[in-house]
């Protein structure tokens, strides 16, 4: 009977013990804070897009939104409030598909703390292309819930106390010594005290038409292959069932879409494959489906006469940050948007960019 309730007794003990660890654990992980759940202090590091958004999400009091994939990522965000005069933030993750972008938007648009009136968001016409998919393979889905008791995920979590703490407490201190170890740590991670550069992948990149023109004559970093067997369907289908519905629903928002600036040679490419009509006709029905809404424009950079110069590249699609710097200064005059009058002649524009650019260099196509 004594042993009984001895190992009674020890089981209660345990289970207390666990019980004040985990609530330690997660006070501390409150107050640590390390992907701005609960707050913006006036010094941090983040380290993760998907996490540090849903923090963003709640506490910034940015009025625009910069979202989207690496196209967007390289914005220069003093550019944005200068040029719009108000307060922005990003909300980018490299690859970011349409799933993503839509659960981003629905977020956004129904926290009663969430600020944002204007959404800048670039548009990858192959992702309605894909399956659909979850964005929460890529995002924690009990940040982006109004479930309160599963952020106890982030409070005791994997990537929380594994990742993200022991790297805030490694570049925190590393900053009060000088050696050459605390200095490369310094150096290494200092990007990550500037929430303006988050997803930021310009630094130390090259640009340059041997660098492309080596990748797709070696097939690295190509363009993406297509099923085009029902591929517009395809596209329209997703485009009215889980991207339009989000821009509908939220009339009181400005949406301000943006065609990035793929370089000639990835149209080359989507002509060689055989969808690149595919994609001039899908371009069309969204422009003419969205011309019955007030708060959308929409912003074609696809014939921007840069794109016949592979200097402006890293690969077929990834281009300089002076074009990101072109296309937000475009925004605020309401410049290069289509529309149902222009549409036509805006793809005419790029093939004939296409055609010339061909002919220029005919002799390794």
């Amino acid at each position: 009977m004594k042993q009984e309730y001895t190992n009674k007794k020890f089981v209660k003990t345990v289970i207390l013990l666990v019980v004040i660890m985990m609530t330690l654990t997660a006070s501390l992980g409150y107050m640590l804070d390390p992907s701005l759940y609960y707050r913006l202090p006036k010094h941090y590091t983040y380290f993760s897009e998907a996490f540090t958004t849903a923090g963003l999400m709640k506490n910034s009091p940015a009025e625009i939104a910069i979202v989207g994939s690496s196209m967007m990522q390289n914005t220069d965000m003093d550019l944005v409030r200068n040029e719009f005069g108000q307060r922005a933030v990003k909300y980018t993750r490299s690859g970011m598909n349409i799933d993503e972008i839509t659960m981003l938007i629905d977020r956004a648009t129904s926290l009663e703390k969430n600020n944002v009136d204007k959404f800048i968001l670039n548009i990858d016409m192959t992702t309605f292309n894909s399956e659909p998919s979850s964005p929460y393979d890529k995002f924690p889905k009990y940040l982006y819930d109004e479930n309160k008791i599963n952020d106890i995920k982030y409070l005791l979590g994997f990537e929380t106390w594994t990742k993200f703490i022991p790297f805030n407490f490694v570049y925190n201190t590393s900053i009060n010594f000088d050696t050459p170890i605390t200095n490369k740590v310094v150096n290494t991670f200092s990007k990550t005290t500037n929430i303006d550069l988050m997803g930021d992948w310009s630094f130390g990149t090259q640009f340059s038409e041997e660098i492309v023109k080596s990748k797709y004559e070696n097939n690295l970093e190509s363009v993406s292959k297509q099923n085009i067997d029902g591929m517009y369907e395809r596209m329209k289908q997703r485009f009215d069932k889980e991207f339009y519905p989000v821009i509908y629903n939220n009339t009181d928002k400005e949406f301000m879409i943006i065609l990035p600036p793929y370089s000639a040679l990835m149209w080359y490419e989507a002509e060689k494959q055989g969808y690149a009509e595919i994609l001039f006709d899908f371009k069309k029905y969204m422009v003419t489906r969205f011309s019955g809404l007030d708060n959308v424009k929409i912003y074609d950079f696809q014939d921007y006469e840069g794109i016949i110069n592979l200097n402006n590249y890293k690969d077929t699609t990834h281009y300089i940050p002076e074009f990101n710097d072109m296309m937000i200064k475009s925004l605020a005059v309401s410049k290069n948007v289509i529309d149902v009058n222009n549409v036509d002649t805006r793809i005419s524009n790029l093939k004939n960019i296409v055609l010339k650019f061909k002919t220029q260099h005919k002799k390794w196509l």
